[in-house]
């Protein structure tokens, strides 16, 4: 029994020496926990406030719009991010998902309060996401005087106007309509990854990488070698997961700028997984750095919690995850029928991602095959 644990403990020792001398593996043991920790702890937020909201006024604010703008922003549900003064560029705003609520201020509005009458303010507020009804609740009460302090009367509020409500792209199906579709999103993130993450590593521990370097193939058309199969692997998940959204939510296919968006989307995931590949020396750290890329683009992304809730740093980090973006395509143009330039124009970082990813493999790929 004796030999029989020092033998154990022997080989737990060269396990550990194994681990500490792969300093990659090492440091994502501890990267993964640890960025865990400080996501879920200081990034998400599951009551979400601060909603971006667009004010539409005929010029600059007066008194009373500006007192109804600091109720409104007062209990910190919302925040003014935007102002304009044609109705349209907010909803193109809204559309692109810039903003979830619009407040309309009647251009008259203080001279039919001094004629003792109510004006009435319009609020559109964008229902595709299911955190937002939440939240209009709280909007109506801010701007209709019932948001004063105790004990004042509707003329000591100073607010003596009504509300009228209007929602836009509501969600039939609840939640599952909104997340259904991002889905497709998520799956191909750690679909194209992972599996263009192992790829190359795999080609090096089978042996056969140094047999690929003596054909004529060069390092551009090994990686598009290896891009293709997997970007056509990308398209049929992606069209069986938009299919079955529809079936499932009624959810639209998108029209061909989404399905562009897509494109670049697959094409970035895969560059990132190349890139990856030929950083690793194993399938394990291979697929250790996939996840750990991963984890982030699920919880940063706005896919399960609002974008906007999180703090500045997390939002930082999120715009540079090509799932962000794409998510906005896709909720863009499924759930708020925005036009194809809008969703050309969300898609715009997915494409330089995309470029950014595709030449760091094919500089791995000259240093690998030099």
């Amino acid at each position: 029994m004796r030999v029989f644990w020092r033998i154990v403990f022997a080989i737990a020792a060269k396990e550990l020496r194994q681990i500490a001398r792969d300093r990659i593996t090492a440091a994502l043991l501890i990267g993964v926990p640890l960025a865990q920790i400080l996501l879920f702890g200081y990034a998400i937020e599951l009551a979400p406030r601060q909603w971006p909201t667009a004010w539409v006024g005929s010029g600059a604010p007066d008194a009373l719009a500006t007192r109804a703008q600091r109720l409104l922003e007062d209990d910190h549900w919302f925040r003014i991010t935007r102002s304009t003064t044609d109705l349209r560029e907010a909803q193109r705003w809204m559309q692109r998902g810039k903003v979830s609520f619009i407040v309309v201020w009647p251009a008259d509005a203080t001279a039919r309060v001094l004629r003792e009458e109510k004006p009435e303010v319009r609020l559109i507020a964008d229902l595709s996401d299911p955190f937002a009804a939440a939240a209009l609740g709280a909007l109506e009460r801010a701007l209709d005087a019932g948001a004063r302090p105790s004990g004042q009367t509707r003329a000591e509020a100073g607010l003596p106007i009504s509300v009228r409500i209007e929602t836009l792209h509501a969600a039939r199906f609840g939640a599952g309509e909104y997340l259904v579709p991002a889905l497709a999103g998520v799956i191909l993130t750690l679909t194209l990854t992972l599996l263009a993450a192992l790829a190359i590593v795999r080609e090096v521990e089978r042996g056969t990488w140094h047999g690929l370097l003596t054909t004529p193939a060069s390092a551009g058309a090994i990686v598009l070698g290896k891009l293709l199969p997997y970007l056509g692997l990308g398209g049929l998940l992606f069209a069986a997961l938009i299919v079955l959204a529809h079936l499932l939510f009624g959810t639209a296919f998108g029209g061909p700028a989404l399905w562009f968006a897509a494109g670049l989307f697959m094409l970035a995931n895969l560059g990132l997984g190349l890139t990856l590949s030929f950083m690793a020396r194993t399938q394990m750290q291979a697929m250790q750095m996939g996840i750990f890329f991963y984890l982030p683009s699920i919880l940063l992304s706005g896919f399960m919690f609002p974008f906007h809730a999180m703090p500045a740093w997390a939002r930082a980090i999120g715009e540079l995850l090509p799932l962000t973006h794409f998510l906005r395509c896709l909720r863009a143009s499924l759930l708020r029928d925005a036009d194809a330039a809008s969703v050309l124009a969300l898609a715009t970082p997915i494409a330089g991602f995309a470029l950014l990813t595709l030449c760091a493999a094919l500089l791995g790929s000259y240093r690998r095959s030099s």
